[in-house]
């Protein structure tokens, strides 16, 4: 029985990745918690903060502000399911351009059939290539362009995706940065089955952010809706304590469930998150972030950037 709990498990974080639908027709929800340790502080999504670069998944505009460096995130799900993810940013004449790897790997377990008999072992894994680009089209107006292929497998069964990403940000000195971005509206390359009506896991979100002006704090507001799924408000707060040290605060919930401060445990449809980054350590960053994940428990993300 217990192997059969671990079997179903799988199955379920794997499909159901980030409680993102309970239809089984959307593929590849895994892309969903390939978060970085900056953004996922405000309310696990948000894509309209400037300084957040590394965020290209949820709103490539963001790239237009970046460095050159070399970005790893490591998320920790359950005691032996792991995130990594590992980027590179960079600049070609007036254009920034990201190139990112992720894997989610499940290992492996012993199979066994209904009378107890070894059958092999079974494993899992997820897989998420990208590429991001984006350009400023005046001193107000970026954005931004993503293409993520897509594989994820479990024992002998495959399937494989194209996603498209696209994001604009719209900056104003005295009214703050407006965003919208549109994530993973494409197409399934390969189906688990062919008479599957596989959709991929596609999501918008209109972004606001905006710092203070007497106060070192910058504020984040969104609204996201993914396929299949609730309308969310995501919110967040960025306390500047000092340059090199910001503490990160927020906040997500269904707008079609009731208001909850405290995590639920059946579903991840409200929660608080948390933050910290440590920056400019020589040439490394540091970002922490906490989002809690239903069942599972929480998500601890882990970033560090290289700066060259």
């Amino acid at each position: 029985m217990r192997k059969v709990f671990i079997v179903f498990l799988l199955l379920f974080v794997s499909i159901k990745a980030d409680d993102l639908s309970s239809n089984s027709n959307t593929y590849f929800n895994f892309i969903n918690i390939f978060y970085d340790g900056k953004s996922s502080a405000l309310g696990k999504y948000s894509n309209a903060n400037y300084g957040d670069y590394t965020n290209f998944l949820n709103n490539p505009a963001l790239l237009i502000n970046a460095e050159n460096s070399i970005v790893s995130n490591f998320s920790k799900i359950l005691s032996d399911i792991y995130v990594g993810q590992i980027s590179y940013l960079g600049k070609i004449k007036e254009y920034k351009y990201s190139t990112s790897i992720g894997y989610l790997n499940y290992g492996s377990i012993e199979g066994r059939d209904v009378n107890g008999e070894p059958t092999g072992d079974l494993s899992a894994s997820d897989m998420m290539v990208n590429f991001s680009i984006s350009h400023s089209l005046n001193r107000f107006l970026d954005f931004g362009l993503g293409v993520n292929f897509l594989y994820s497998s479990i024992d002998n069964s495959s399937c494989s995706g194209l996603g498209f990403n696209f994001g604009v940000i719209y900056r104003s000195s005295t009214k703050g940065n407006f965003a919208f971005s549109v994530t993973n509206v494409g197409f399934t390359l390969s189906k688990i089955t062919e008479n599957d009506e596989a959709k991929l896991p596609s999501k918008f979100i209109v972004g606001w952010s905006k710092e203070l002006a007497h106060l070192p704090v910058i504020t984040s507001l969104s609204l996201s809706k993914k396929v299949e799924d609730d309308y969310f408000i995501h919110g967040g707060l960025i306390f500047k304590f000092m340059p090199s040290f910001f503490v990160r605060l927020g906040y997500f919930a269904s707008l079609e469930d009731d208001i909850s401060f405290v995590a639920s445990e059946a579903t991840n449809k409200h929660g608080l998150t948390f933050g910290f980054n440590l920056m400019n350590i020589k040439k490394f960053d540091f970002d922490f972030s906490y989002v809690p994940f239903a069942h599972i428990g929480t998500i601890s993300t882990f970033s560090l950037k290289y700066k060259f």
